[in-house]
């Protein structure tokens, strides 16, 4: 009797230290939307951000979801202030080209709160990974006017 009540805890805490592999319910509505948005062809990365990043968000990483084809040699990083959108100070011109696509951004999905843009991609980061957003998320980026292969 003390032998099999012995086995019994053992295998209960064995089990009950394990449990913590497993991943939580937010976890896993992530990894469905990160494997979602593969096949829509986005590119989902975690990314620490900037120092000046950091003032403008609550948290060190976001998820920053990118598309293929960047905007030439142009590099800018944008980040949405109250209601206005800033440059980020150590990408120059970004201030001007937010301005310019003030258009394009004011039809952004409500979760996005940063555009980054380089030679090979243009993407977002945002505070919420939800599936039911990233078809909409996917075709704004497709529509943003400087990026090669707009059909804007």
């Amino acid at each position: 009797m003390a032998l099999t009540l012995s086995l019994l805890v053992a295998v209960v805490l064995i089990f009950s230290g394990l449990s913590w592999l497993r991943p939580s319910p937010m976890e896993k509505r992530q990894m469905q939307a990160r494997q979602a948005a593969r096949k829509i062809g986005l590119h989902p990365h975690v990314r620490a951000l900037s120092a000046w990043a950091k003032q403008r968000s609550d948290r060190p990483m976001l998820p920053f979801y990118s598309l293929a084809g960047g905007v030439g040699e142009q590099h800018f990083s944008i980040w949405l202030s109250g209601a206005e959108w800033v440059g980020q100070p150590d990408s120059p011109g970004s201030h001007l080209i937010s301005e310019s696509l003030s258009g394009w951004l004011s039809e952004r999905p409500d979760a996005v709160i940063g555009v980054e843009a380089n030679a090979s991609q243009v993407g977002v980061w945002w505070q919420h990974e939800d599936e039911s957003q990233l078809a909409a998320l996917a075709a704004w980026l497709k529509a943003c006017p400087l990026r090669k292969g707009s059909n804007a």
